[in-house]
């Protein structure tokens, strides 16, 4: 709920970058409080390497600062905080030897992002989503990715889908969840109406595609980013999500949390608060508001 290109913007070591943000990095005390006065106990956090990592082996002591005064932050609150560690884009340095594509580059230093976000982070952390949406090499790097941080925290191996369906594995021994990265999935929609019973139907059936794939592997929804005109249109894009978890988990799929693609507002994006913490509208579809 918390995404790097939202919150801080890219920063210029991305390959995306640089891009503004929302004024998260002075105000983030005011949003963790906003969401936690609303009954939100979840959310997912990304780890910005390129912030983290400027440069190959070489950690940023003042972003650590950070990110682990906002996860201790989180944990005061009583909220459980799940990680991410690839959102999209890399840092510069590791694009420049060849990034995901270049099989060594991606087993040299992927396994070293890693250690260092388990080694700085890993005590409060509820659970790691490795990447929010797998680069088509994730495979190569996986099997790194559950030797340093599975064991007792939940690890969820996350797809997209349907575009990653042939990949869908019949076991998965190196996860403890499976993830789905809901993005446009209602891309077939009328440009001028909402249609959210024909999305929750979508949802719906894309849930218990990744079931029947899971083995006794609980679900966790780990980005529901919809195309989005207004608070009202993702409100209603939030109810069919809301329709379709609840079918499911009424057909007995195990799904153990669910993330949203924001939290706030953003100057690119839509979330559940404005800046100053007033809830909008979508607000009202995925959260009690008195």
């Amino acid at each position: 709920m918390f995404s790097t290109a939202a919150t801080l913007g890219h920063a210029e070591s991305n390959t995306l970058g640089p891009t503004a943000g929302n004024g998260f990095r002075n105000r983030w005390v005011d949003d963790l409080a906003h969401l936690s006065e609303h009954g939100i106990s979840t959310v997912r956090v990304t780890l910005d390497w390129s912030r983290l990592l400027p440069r190959p082996g070489s950690i940023d002591a003042g972003w650590v600062e950070f990110y682990g005064s906002l996860l201790d932050a989180s944990r005061a609150l009583g909220s459980q905080t799940w990680v991410c560690l690839h959102e999209a884009g890399v840092p510069k340095w590791f694009d420049n030897e060849g990034g995901f594509g270049d099989d060594d580059a991606a087993a040299k230093w992927w396994p070293r992002w890693v250690e260092a976000a388990a080694e700085h982070f890993g005590d409060r952390v509820a659970g790691w989503i490795p990447f929010l949406t797998p680069p088509s090499s994730v495979a190569s790097v996986w099997s790194d990715t559950w030797s340093i941080v599975g064991g007792n925290t939940p690890v969820v191996r996350s797809f997209r889908l349907p575009d990653d369906r042939d990949s869908l594995p019949d076991d998965d021994a190196e996860a403890t969840h499976l993830g789905l990265s809901l993005i446009g999935v209602d891309d077939d929609r009328s440009s001028d109406h909402h249609d959210s019973a024909f999305e929750a139907e979508r949802i719906g059936t894309l849930i218990r595609d990744l079931a029947e794939h899971s083995a006794a592997l609980p679900i966790v929804v780990t980005n529901a980013e919809h195309p989005q005109r207004d608070h009202d249109d993702l409100g209603a894009s939030l109810e069919a999500l809301d329709a379709a978890l609840a079918d499911a988990v009424s057909d007995g799929v195990r799904i153990d949390a669910a993330f949203l693609a924001e939290a706030v507002d953003g100057t690119d994006s839509l979330g559940l608060f404005k800046p100053d913490g007033t809830p909008t509208t979508a607000a009202t579809t995925w959260i009690p508001i008195a």
